[in-house]
C-alpha cells in the first residue's frame, strides 16, 4: 500500500511547471504514469490524498476530475507479482 499526494494541475498553478514535479501531481497523463510505477513496483493498492488549499470546491474539482480522467483509464493498470506471505516472527 502507498498514500501518496495528489493533485490534478494547470497552467498558473504553482505546482505545474515544478521540475522535478511531486509523485502523483500534474496532468492525468503524468498521475496515471506515477500509478502505473506503483504496480510495476507490485503495489495494489495506492491511496490518494489530494493536496488542496482546504476550500471544500477545491476537493471537489479534485475528485471530480480524478473520476473522470483517470480512474477509466486506471482500470487497466494491474500490481505485477502478487501477495506474498511474510514468514511469522515465531
Amino acid at each position: 500500500m502507498a498514500v501518496p499526494s495528489a493533485r490534478f494541475t494547470a497552467p498558473g498553478d504553482p505546482q505545474h511547471d515544478k521540475n522535478p514535479r511531486n509523485i502523483c501531481t500534474g496532468r492525468a497523463d503524468q498521475v496515471l504514469s506515477d500509478l502505473q510505477r506503483f504496480a510495476d513496483a507490485g503495489y495494489s493498492l495506492v491511496v490518494l490524498i489530494f493536496d488542496c488549499s482546504g476550500r471544500v470546491a477545491e476537493l471537489e474539482e479534485q475528485i471530480q476530475r480524478f473520476g473522470e480522467e483517470v480512474i477509466p483509464a486506471a482500470r487497466v493498470i494491474k500490481a505485477k507479482g502478487g501477495w506474498a506471505s511474510t514468514p511469522s516472527p515465531i
